[in-house]
């Protein structure tokens, strides 16, 4: 059954790990996971390398795909076709709320001295212009 927009933005929000998933002109698409942030009726961002491949394919084919799911306690899905809308340089602020929303209270800081060394990373911003998105346990 699909969910509404209510709902599929709702469980976009949580904090489960979405698949990227990217054009990559004469190859498949790639599909990676990625740590994202995002609120209801709002734009989706994430962090990546500043010249790593998902930004450079970010860049070129302006858009993505996020999805995510849900096994427990329903098995759903939400994915959200994007448009990309910004991208800036990382703040520290934008790290730490990315490491806050997916890893124990006990873990954030330990992940913030190793992500210092990770070299530039960028903020890039999703607008969801489609939505693909259902409850398969009904």
């Amino acid at each position: 059954m699909a969910l509404n927009s209510d709902a599929r933005q709702a469980l976009l929000a949580q904090p489960l790990t979405p698949i990227l998933a990217i054009d990559r002109p004469g190859h498949p698409p790639i599909a990676v996971p990625v740590w994202h942030a995002y609120e209801p009726g709002g734009d989706a961002w994430i962090m990546v390398g500043a010249e790593s491949e998902k930004a450079r394919l970010l860049r070129a084919a302006g858009g993505a795909t996020l999805v995510v799911q849900e096994v427990a306690p329903r098995t759903r899905y939400a994915a959200a076709s994007c448009e990309v809308v910004d991208e800036h340089p990382a703040t520290d602020d934008e790290r730490r709320t990315l490491a806050e929303r997916y890893l124990p209270p006990e873990e954030v800081q330990q992940y913030l001295d190793v992500a210092a060394s990770f070299g530039p990373e960028v903020v890039v911003v999703l607008r969801p212009v489609a939505w693909r998105a259902a409850d398969l346990t009904m």
